[in-house]
């Protein structure tokens, strides 16, 4: 799902495809790879055909690329989007038991 979650942060950091070099866009994925493994550690196993998971993803490798240049704290509504990914992770954990 590497490719549908590339188009979306793409869009959403306004490129288009001819506007991008292949060096930007592995930086892309590099941020997406570095997005899934922060998500992954705070105990969320992400199901990308989920959309609130792959806009989570995509939000969070967007916020990562963004902060590059500053030390901004995290959006508010990127740690709901997590914070409530982790509570569902959580409750399904606990329902499987």
């Amino acid at each position: 799902m590497v490719t549908a979650a590339l188009a979306l942060l793409k869009t959403d950091l306004g490129y288009t495809d001819d506007s991008i070099t292949p060096e930007q866009e592995q930086y892309l994925i590099h941020k997406l790879e570095a997005a899934r493994a922060n998500i992954r550690k705070s105990g969320v196993d992400l199901n990308e055909a989920d959309y609130a998971h792959l806009d989570l993803l995509v939000s969070y490798a967007a916020y990562l690329y963004r902060r590059r240049d500053s030390n901004d704290p995290m959006p508010k509504s990127l740690r709901w989007a997590l914070n409530n990914a982790i509570t569902e992770s959580v409750s399904a954990q606990e329902a499987s038991e």
